[in-house]
C-alpha cells in the first residue's frame, strides 16, 4: 500500500508539470505577457530616474559656494547698471539659475537636471532684456568669468 502511494503522488507531480509546461507553450495563454513587458520596461525607467535623482540630491554635479560675496562684488563692478540694484531675492533667483537643478518632466515622472548655458543665457536675456539683451560671446565670457563659472567642468 505504502508502494502505490508513493507512485500515485509521483504520477501527480509528473501530470502537474506535464500540464505546467503545455500550459506555457500555449500561445493563447499569456495575452498580458506585453503588458507585463512593458510594465518592466517602465519600472526599469522610473528606478534609473529615481537613482538619478538621488545622485543629484546627494552629490550634486554643481556645488553652491559658502558665500557668494566676492563674485557678486565682481559683477557688481562688470555689469554696474545690471548687478548694482541686485537685493538678497534677485541674488538668489541668479545663484538659483546656476547652481540648484529643475525638475523636468519626461514621461510621466519628472527629472532633476541642471540648465545649460544656453538656457541660463536665455532665461537672462529674457528677465534683464535692456541690459543683457545685447550682450554677444565675449560679453556673456566675461560675465561668466566674474561669476567663478567654468562651463567646461559642467
Amino acid at each position: 500500500m505504502r508502494y502505490v502511494l508513493n507512485i500515485i503522488a509521483i504520477l501527480i507531480v509528473v501530470a502537474i508539470t506535464i500540464g505546467i509546461i503545455q500550459y506555457r507553450q500555449h500561445s493563447s495563454t499569456y495575452p498580458f505577457e506585453g503588458t507585463f513587458k512593458q510594465a518592466y520596461k517602465n519600472l526599469g525607467k522610473t528606478l534609473r530616474a529615481k537613482e538619478k535623482e538621488v545622485l543629484v540630491s546627494v552629490s550634486p554635479d554643481r556645488k553652491r559656494a559658502l558665500t557668494f560675496i566676492t563674485k557678486e562684488t565682481a559683477l557688481r563692478e562688470l555689469v554696474p547698471e545690471l548687478f548694482g540694484t541686485f537685493d538678497e531675492q534677485e541674488w538668489e533667483y541668479f545663484w538659483g539659475l546656476l547652481y540648484d537643478p529643475m525638475a523636468i518632466k519626461k514621461g510621466k515622472k519628472p527629472v532633476k537636471t541642471y540648465r545649460s548655458r544656453d538656457e541660463i543665457e536665455s532665461v537672462l536675456r529674457d528677465r534683464y532684456s535692456e541690459t543683457l539683451g545685447y550682450y554677444d560671446d565675449a560679453k556673456w565670457f566675461a560675465l561668466w568669468k566674474a561669476a567663478g563659472v567654468d562651463w567646461s567642468q559642467w
